[in-house]
């Protein structure tokens, strides 16, 4: 499991558990394992399905256009919704 080895000195409670999963996740010197980077994916890819802004192909696609940063605010975003 990714949580002990990436957030284990965050105390749970309030999403700081997911912010620091968040972190990871759009770190590219981070590697998350497979199943928990699935497991992210398959959250925003759901949250694409009622906001654009979620869809990571697109961000891929633009994120020379757009920024590198727009993604963290993007996952942050979802993140705070739904935890």
């Amino acid at each position: 499991m990714d949580v002990p080895k990436f957030c284990g000195g965050i105390q749970p409670g309030e999403g700081r558990i997911m912010n620091c999963l968040k972190t990871a996740f759009t770190n590219p010197k981070v590697h998350l394992s497979d199943s928990c980077k699935h497991h992210i994916e398959g959250l925003l890819q759901d949250a694409a399905k009622t906001d654009v802004r979620y869809d990571t192909n697109l961000y891929t696609a633009c994120k020379a256009e757009v920024g590198t940063d727009v993604l963290y605010l993007i996952i942050h975003k979802y993140f705070q919704q739904v935890y």
